[in-house]
Protein backbone atom coordinates (compact mmCIF):
# COMPACT_ATOMS: atom_id res chain seq x y z
CA UNK A 1 0.00 0.00 0.00
CA UNK A 2 1.60 2.99 -0.54
CA UNK A 3 0.44 6.68 0.70
CA UNK A 4 0.47 10.04 0.27
CA UNK A 5 0.20 12.95 3.22
CA UNK A 6 0.08 16.28 2.80
CA UNK A 7 0.42 18.80 5.83
CA UNK A 8 -0.90 22.30 6.18
CA UNK A 9 -0.43 25.35 7.89
CA UNK A 10 -0.06 24.29 11.73
CA UNK A 11 -0.56 20.19 10.89
CA UNK A 12 2.58 18.70 10.87
CA UNK A 13 3.48 15.90 8.34
CA UNK A 14 3.95 13.05 11.08
CA UNK A 15 0.96 13.84 12.19
CA UNK A 16 -0.67 13.15 8.99
CA UNK A 17 1.50 10.38 8.27
CA UNK A 18 0.32 9.07 11.51
CA UNK A 19 -3.29 8.98 10.50
CA UNK A 20 -2.72 7.59 7.02
CA UNK A 21 -1.47 4.69 8.83
CA UNK A 22 -4.33 4.48 11.02
CA UNK A 23 -6.92 4.80 8.34
CA UNK A 24 -5.03 1.66 6.73
CA UNK A 25 -4.60 -0.26 9.50
CA UNK A 26 -8.46 0.18 10.35
CA UNK A 27 -9.05 -0.43 6.79
CA UNK A 28 -7.35 -3.67 7.02
CA UNK A 29 -9.19 -4.71 9.81
CA UNK A 30 -12.75 -4.37 8.50
CA UNK A 31 -11.52 -5.30 4.85
CA UNK A 32 -9.58 -8.02 4.62
CA UNK A 33 -10.15 -11.34 3.87
CA UNK A 34 -7.25 -12.73 5.36
CA UNK A 35 -8.97 -12.45 8.68
CA UNK A 36 -11.05 -14.39 10.11
CA UNK A 37 -12.98 -11.16 12.66
CA UNK A 38 -12.75 -8.38 9.40
CA UNK A 39 -16.38 -7.44 8.73
CA UNK A 40 -16.14 -8.87 5.27
CA UNK A 41 -15.28 -12.66 6.59
CA UNK A 42 -18.26 -12.57 8.82
CA UNK A 43 -20.44 -12.55 5.38
CA UNK A 44 -18.38 -15.73 3.79
CA UNK A 45 -20.38 -19.01 3.24
CA UNK A 46 -23.52 -16.67 4.23
CA UNK A 47 -26.29 -17.81 1.24
CA UNK A 48 -29.42 -17.18 1.20
CA UNK A 49 -29.87 -14.96 4.30
CA UNK A 50 -31.44 -11.53 4.32
CA UNK A 51 -28.28 -9.09 5.41
CA UNK A 52 -28.06 -5.39 6.96
CA UNK A 53 -24.83 -3.39 5.49
CA UNK A 54 -23.20 -0.39 6.82
CA UNK A 55 -22.86 2.11 4.60
CA UNK A 56 -18.61 1.85 4.09
CA UNK A 57 -19.36 -1.97 3.39
CA UNK A 58 -22.28 -1.22 1.04
CA UNK A 59 -20.24 1.04 -0.86
CA UNK A 60 -17.01 -1.66 -1.22
CA UNK A 61 -19.09 -3.73 -2.78
CA UNK A 62 -20.74 -1.63 -5.20
CA UNK A 63 -17.29 -0.12 -5.97
CA UNK A 64 -15.98 -3.81 -6.85
CA UNK A 65 -19.42 -4.59 -8.97
CA UNK A 66 -18.30 -1.33 -10.88
CA UNK A 67 -15.01 -2.13 -11.67
CA UNK A 68 -16.15 -5.65 -12.58
CA UNK A 69 -18.46 -4.38 -15.04
CA UNK A 70 -16.13 -1.62 -16.28
CA UNK A 71 -13.38 -4.66 -16.67
CA UNK A 72 -15.30 -7.03 -18.44
CA UNK A 73 -15.55 -9.32 -15.37
CA UNK A 74 -11.68 -9.54 -14.78
CA UNK A 75 -11.60 -7.92 -11.67
CA UNK A 76 -13.83 -10.21 -9.48
CA UNK A 77 -13.99 -9.86 -5.48
CA UNK A 78 -15.16 -13.40 -5.53
CA UNK A 79 -12.25 -15.25 -6.03
CA UNK A 80 -10.41 -15.17 -2.44
CA UNK A 81 -11.24 -18.67 -2.69
CA UNK A 82 -9.09 -19.43 -5.80
CA UNK A 83 -6.01 -16.85 -3.93
CA UNK A 84 -5.89 -18.88 -1.52
CA UNK A 85 -5.52 -22.26 -3.29
CA UNK A 86 -2.04 -21.02 -4.78
CA UNK A 87 -0.95 -19.54 -1.17
CA UNK A 88 -1.29 -16.06 -1.38
CA UNK A 89 -1.65 -14.16 1.29
CA UNK A 90 -0.35 -17.09 3.44
CA UNK A 91 3.34 -16.85 2.82
CA UNK A 92 3.28 -19.81 1.15
CA UNK A 93 4.97 -19.68 -1.63
CA UNK A 94 5.20 -21.77 -5.20
CA UNK A 95 1.91 -23.45 -4.65
CA UNK A 96 -0.04 -24.92 -7.58
CA UNK A 97 -3.13 -26.16 -7.12
CA UNK A 98 -4.41 -29.17 -9.31
CA UNK A 99 -6.89 -28.52 -12.30
CA UNK A 100 -9.54 -30.11 -10.06
CA UNK A 101 -9.09 -27.95 -7.29
CA UNK A 102 -9.36 -25.09 -9.74
CA UNK A 103 -12.42 -26.54 -11.12
CA UNK A 104 -14.30 -27.07 -7.99
CA UNK A 105 -13.30 -23.47 -6.60
CA UNK A 106 -14.39 -22.10 -9.61
CA UNK A 107 -17.72 -24.34 -9.52
CA UNK A 108 -18.28 -23.15 -5.75
CA UNK A 109 -17.96 -19.81 -6.32
CA UNK A 110 -21.80 -18.25 -5.85
CA UNK A 111 -21.04 -15.25 -8.64
CA UNK A 112 -20.68 -18.00 -10.99
CA UNK A 113 -23.61 -20.17 -10.11
CA UNK A 114 -26.83 -19.64 -12.58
Amino acid sequence: VVGVAYGRGNVKMDSACSRLKEEAARIENRFSDDSDSSDLNRLSGIHGDTLSLDPELALLFSMAESLSLSSSGRFDITLGPLKHAYGLGSGETGKIPSESEISQILKDNPALMC
